[in-house]
Parts: structure tokens; C-alpha cells; sequence
């Protein structure tokens, strides 16, 4: 239907009286064009238009948010974005030298995404046999009557030997006999040659009962700093970290745990040890020093593996070789870690990377699409605020929406939030959102007819100049 003018007939409001009588039939009068042009107004389809959440519309269904809601709607199955490595192209790009420092951040728009750190392995090592070392405690006994230990000042009276700083044990009758650096069948045989040839045939067993020769140091952010002897068993990673009472951090994505062997320097990222059983049972060495490194602050390990080459019973020479090699490799991993993150931030600046995305929209405070972080979820509160939070003078809050698609012939959830009980708004941080749901906020009432006066102003003034016309 064409826009409708109204003609008023000035000549109809030429009324006889005082001036107070026709300025009051005069706003009468206008009152009536008015109610009429807003008739005819929307009789043609003229009047503003809002989206709304219908309430009787057999493909949405509204959902209003509960506590139990909330826990239904986060079991949905999704599983957010893995960061990805660096491509070798991106980092060839990069000069080095200007990499900036690794910072994280909250996730949001302007989330700063941090590199994990950089995975370095050992190399692959057999499991070696035990040998015999300075500090550990042999026992000799005869087969039919085991001996045990009772204490230091009965050594001798229980065939008990610890291994002196020369690497031998002294024995009676037989004298001193060099066991260190062999395996416990090689110390037992040397052991056998000697009583045989002093004329002791009588049989034997040979044995370590106290393992002090060789360690693995395991500090950091683990409950417990210890020193754990090695056996006869082989120790893994997983079995180190356990008898360190296991791993304390809040930051899986920035823990790395670290490993020095024999100058050389190692790292595994947490996240990729959770992950991997082939890393949980990485075979240790004697003397690796294992460090749980949580942030991005080298200074703490540093100092910590500083302090271990600084315990060695090394040359003073080799002790500052060690720790200068220490440093480098620290800084090198460092500089590396931070290269991948200036090359994944570059392809987020270029937007080169794929994200997931939700969408605001209504009276949301600014209507714009929120990405969802990497590696971990988002929440309806995260969205809301980081656009500017809620929208309280021209939305609804009693009725803010999460549109979301269901499986194939389902109608639309709408997910509906009152925050008109703040209270609810505990609800916003726990809802967990999905890629492609759609945020609504419905416009207050006064909103919309405040907009309605918006519209209609111009045809109003339009109407009015048609008739002086």
C-alpha cells in the first residue's frame, strides 16, 4: 500500500471564541490527526519492525535456564580448538632477535595467545643393568642362614659392606675387593674368586641392601622436592613425579617439565606428558634433574640446575662449562617458544587462522561475533562482557537468548536467561557456548516504541507540509 497522506481541511478548525478555547480545540485536533496517522500508518506496514523470539513457533523451542538446564546444555558434546603449531614458513619469517616476550592472558577478543613450550626429547637410551657405586650397602649371607640388619656397629658380625670412596669393600679373611662400577653378578663372582682363593668354599649369596650410589633429583612445582635412589628397577618419569607426590600447577598450558642429563638440557610440555604414555614412561637416568617449571620466568630454573652442577663432585672448570651450557640452552628454548607465539599471533592479526565464532545480536551492547579461545571453553558471561557487558538501557534482561542449532529436524533451542534476577547471572558464567550460537537480546518495550516516535516523526512532518501545501 502507497504512503498515505492526511488532509486536514484548515478551514475546519476556524472556530469562534476566545483564544484559550481555540488553542485547546487546536491540540485536540492535533491528537486526532495524530492517532489517525499512526492508524494509517500501520495499517500499511509502515511502522517499526523488531526481531523478536517467537513464543508459538513450532521450530524454536524456548528453554528457560536452570541450574539442571545449564548442566544438560554444557554436556553437549564439543571439544575446543587445539592451538596449532607454527608453520616452519611462518617462523622463517620471523627475525629472532625481535620475538617479543612471552605474556598470557585471559581469553578474550584481544586473547594473546602463548606458545606451549617447545618439545625436546632425550635421546632414546637401553635400560642399563645396575652397577655398584660409592655410598651403596652390600650383604653377603650364607644360603641356609640369611642375616639381617640390625645396625651400623654390627657390620662386620652381619656381613654387611659399604662401598668405600676407593670403589671396594673390605672383607675378613679375604681382604679388599673392588666392586664398584660392576653389575651385582660380576661383584659376586670377584667376591667367589677371592674366598676361593683364601680357602672359603662355603656358599653365598650377594646382595645391595641400601641403594646410595646414584639418584634422580626431582624439584620444582611438584609437592615434594626428593632424591630417589636408583634400583634395581628401572625408573620412568611417571614413577619420578609420584615420588615427588606429583605435579602442582594451575597453568597445565605453561608447565613444562625439564630434564638435565649430562649436559644436555630437555623439555616436555605438561600438557603433551597428560597426553602421551610414551612420555609418562620415558626411562630416567642416575643422575638426571628433573624441574617443574610453571610461567615463562627461566631465572627459578635456572638457579635450580645451577645448584645441582654446583653439587657434583666435578672441577671448579667444569662446573662453570656446565652452567654456562646450562644457560644457553635455557635461552634458547626460551627464544624458540617465543618465535612460535609472534608467528601464530601474526597469523591471527592477518586472521590466516581458523576460529570458531559466536554472534551477538539485539540490543546486545555491540552487535560483533566473539571468537572462542583455544584449548578451552567459553561461557555466556565471557561473550556478554567482553562486548561490553550487559545491555541494561535498551535490552530486556529479562529476556536474553542463546539461539543454538540442533541436530537435524530439531526446532532452534532458545535458551532464554532472566537477569532481571541478578542472581541468574551465576548461570552466565557457567553456560558454556558452542560454535555458531547466537546471543539475543530483546529490546525493552519503551525501547521500541521510542523507535516507533522515531520513525513515524518524519511522515508526520511530511503529512503536515502536504496539507499547508
Amino acid at each position: 500500500m502507497p504512503h498515505a497522506r492526511v488532509k486536514i481541511n484548515p478551514n475546519f478548525f476556524q472556530i469562534k471564541g476566545n483564544r484559550r478555547s481555540k488553542n485547546l480545540f487546536h491540540t485536540i485536533a492535533r491528537r486526532i490527526a495524530l492517532t489517525t496517522s499512526l492508524a494509517i500508518l500501520n495499517n500499511c506496514g509502515a511502522l517499526y519492525i523488531s526481531p523478536t523470539v517467537p513464543l508459538n513457533d513450532p521450530d524454536v523451542q524456548i528453554v528457560e535456564v536452570t541450574q539442571g538446564v545449564v548442566k544438560i546444555a554444557n554436556g553437549s558434546a564439543y571439544s575446543p580448538r587445539a592451538l596449532p603449531r607454527p608453520r616452519s614458513a611462518d617462523i622463517t619469517a620471523i627475525d629472532l632477535q625481535s620475538a617479543q616476550p612471552v605474556v598470557p592472558r585471559v581469553a578474550s577478543r584481544q586473547q594473546t595467545i602463548s606458545a606451549p613450550p617447545v618439545l625436546r626429547l632425550p635421546p632414546q637410551t637401553k635400560t642399563k643393568r645396575y652397577r655398584i657405586g660409592v655410598g651403596d650397602v652390600v650383604s653377603l649371607t650364607g644360603r641356609s642362614n640369611p642375616i639381617a640388619i640390625s645396625g651400623a656397629e654390627d657390620q662386620q658380625r652381619l656381613n654387611i659392606y659399604t662401598v668405600q670412596d676407593s670403589g671396594a669393600i673390605a672383607l675378613p679373611d679375604v681382604g679388599s675387593i673392588k666392586v664398584a662400577g660392576l653389575t651385582i653378578e660380576d661383584a659376586h663372582s670377584a667376591v667367589f674368586k677371592r674366598r676361593a682363593a683364601n680357602q672359603i668354599t662355603d656358599a653365598f649369596a650377594l646382595d645391595i641392601s641400601g641403594f646410595n650410589s646414584q639418584q634422580i633429583i626431582v624439584g620444582g612445582a611438584v609437592k615434594t622436592h626428593t632424591r630417589i635412589p636408583v634400583t634395581f628397577a628401572p625408573s620412568t618419569l611417571s614413577d619420578a613425579i609420584a615420588a615427588a607426590g606429583g605435579i602442582v600447577t594451575e597453568d597445565e598450558r605453561s608447565t613444562s617439565i625439564k630434564i638435565y642429563r649430562l649436559g644436555e638440557l630437555y623439555q616436555l610440555p605438561f600438557a603433551d606428558y597428560l597426553e602421551t604414555s610414551d612420555l609418562q614412561r620415558l626411562p630416567l637416568m642416575s643422575g638426571d634433574a628433573i624441574y617443574v617449571h610453571v610461567g615463562y620466568d627461566l631465572a627459578t630454573a635456572q638457579a635450580y640446575f645451577s645448584e645441582q652442577i654446583a653439587r657434583t663432585e666435578l672441577s671448579i672448570a667444569l662446573k662453570t662449562q656446565r652452567t654456562e651450557q646450562i644457560t644457553a640452552q635455557l635461552s634458547a628454548l626460551d627464544l624458540q617458544q617465543r618465535t612460535e607465539q609472534t608467528a601464530i599471533q601474526m597469523r591471527i592479526a592477518t586472521d590466516s587462522l581458523q576460529r570458531e565464532y559466536v554472534y551477538l545480536t539485539g540490543e546486545a551492547s555491540k552487535q560483533t561475533r566473539f571468537p572462542l579461545p583455544f584449548e578451552h571453553h567459553a561461557s555466556l558471561a565471557d561473550a556478554l562482557f567482553d562486548s561490553g557487558g550487559l545491555p541494561t538501557i535498551t535490552a530486556n534482561i529479562s529476556q536474553i537468548y542463546i539461539l543454538r542449532k540442533r541436530s537435524s529436524g530439531s526446532p532452534i533451542a532458545a535458551y532464554r536467561f532472566d537477569f532481571s534476577n541478578a542472581a541468574n547471572l551465576v548461570l552466565a558464567t557457567e553456560f558454556q557456548l558452542r560454535p555458531n550460537d547466537v546471543i539475543f537480546a530483546a529490546e525493552q518495550p519503551i525501547t521500541k516504541w521510542h523507535r516507533v516516535i522515531q520513525q513515524i516523526t518524519p511522515s508526520l512532518i511530511t503529512t503536515g507540509v502536504g496539507a499547508t501545501n
